[in-house]
Parts: structure tokens; sequence; C-alpha cells
């Protein structure tokens, strides 16, 4: 996680903490890592983040590989940790 900054390094922290916690009260994985869209994602889980800054920060997860989705040219999509969202998480927590 080394090519983001904190912020957006802890928006993925926080999406693989609400993806477990999805887990743990028995919803499948694609139910877990399904964060509706990027303006859901604010209000649900972000909304104490300024909404311009947290949507800048998750396109730029989204262009670097850590969130996946659909990019509409206004917002994301299907807002999910990507593969390398959940790499970058677990490597990070296991290395502290």
């Amino acid at each position: 996680m080394d090519d983001i900054t904190r912020d957006q390094a802890f928006i993925v922290a926080v999406l693989y903490k609400y993806y477990t916690e999805h887990l743990n009260a028995g919803m499948s994985p694609k139910q877990a890592n399904d964060f509706k869209d990027s303006h859901t994602l604010h209000d649900d889980y972000f909304c104490d983040k300024d909404k311009a800054t947290f949507l800048d920060n998750l396109k730029v997860l989204f262009d670097k590989d850590y969130v996946d989705g659909e990019w509409d040219g206004t917002k994301i999509n299907d807002v999910r940790v990507s593969e390398k969202g959940f790499d970058a998480v677990d490597t990070n927590l296991l290395s502290k």
C-alpha cells in the first residue's frame, strides 16, 4: 500500500473490516463484499468524511485496482474490495 495515501489506505482497511463483519453475520462472501455504489458507500460508512474528497480517494483506489467496480463517468457502481485490496490489507496487518 505504498502507492496510496494514508486516507486511501484507511478506506481499504475499513471496507475490509465491514467485509469481515458481514461474513461473521452470516452473509456470503459475495454479499459481504457488495458496497453498492460510491455515493451509497459514502453515506453508509464514511458520512463523517468530506464527500468530494472521499469520492476522489475512492476513484484513485479504483484506478490502482484496490477496489473493483464499474466506472460510469460520475461514480463507481458495484464497489467491491479487489484481490489486490485484500492482499494489501492482509500483508499490512500481518506485518505489524
